[in-house]
């Protein structure tokens, strides 16, 4: 499974197929990756934690 924003253009080309369309979208996830020393820096712990923190409200999807 490909998102679509990667498969419509080969999608719009015909050099692809749909072969199946889910009846529920996947979620989109996204995911902030650091070094071990990454959140030494002060722009990345700040990013890291202001996330753990509203992620506390999302509550489960």
């Amino acid at each position: 499974m490909l998102p679509r924003y990667l498969a419509d253009p080969a999608l719009a080309a015909g050099s692809v197929e749909l072969v199946q369309q889910a009846s529920v979208p996947p979620l989109a996830m996204l995911f902030l990756a650091t070094r071990l020393s990454g959140l030494a820096t002060p722009q990345v712990a700040l990013a890291h934690r202001h996330l753990l923190d509203r992620a506390r409200d999302w509550g489960s999807l």
